[in-house]
């Protein structure tokens, strides 16, 4: 209960230093404290936001990913988790997540892919 008090605390913090969602490092930590409290929802949001302010930061698709699946949108985290690699091809953690997410959906080949660019080399 005292984490979950905290967690809201910082939401509050975060959204009070980020008027109209406007600073895309603020909405990625926002997306991350929402998540920790169990807002899957509001941190959907965020990290959807922040990915349009600064499309290039695979950071935030990543996050969104993660998010998308808790929240039973495979197919939204496999695109998210794409784009992540897409913008940073050596990005392991992505790809060993994307493959994760594959393999549950079946696509053993899209999978077996993942997890060899997630393997160091």
């Amino acid at each position: 209960m005292q984490n979950k008090v905290k967690n809201n605390e910082v939401i509050c913090v975060i959204e009070q230093s980020a008027p109209n969602y406007e600073n895309a490092d603020r909405l990625l930590k926002l997306g991350a404290s929402r998540k920790m409290a169990g807002d899957i929802i509001g941190a959907i949001r965020a990290f959807k936001e922040a990915s349009k302010i600064k499309p290039e930061q695979p950071e935030t698709w990543y996050h969104l990913g993660i998010a998308l699946e808790e929240f039973g949108d495979v197919e939204g985290a496999i695109t998210a988790l794409r784009a992540a690699v897409a913008i940073k091809p050596d990005y392991r953690r992505a790809w060993a997540v994307l493959g994760d997410i594959l393999h549950a959906a079946n696509d053993s080949a899209g999978a077996e892919e993942a997890f060899q660019k997630a393997s160091p080399t």
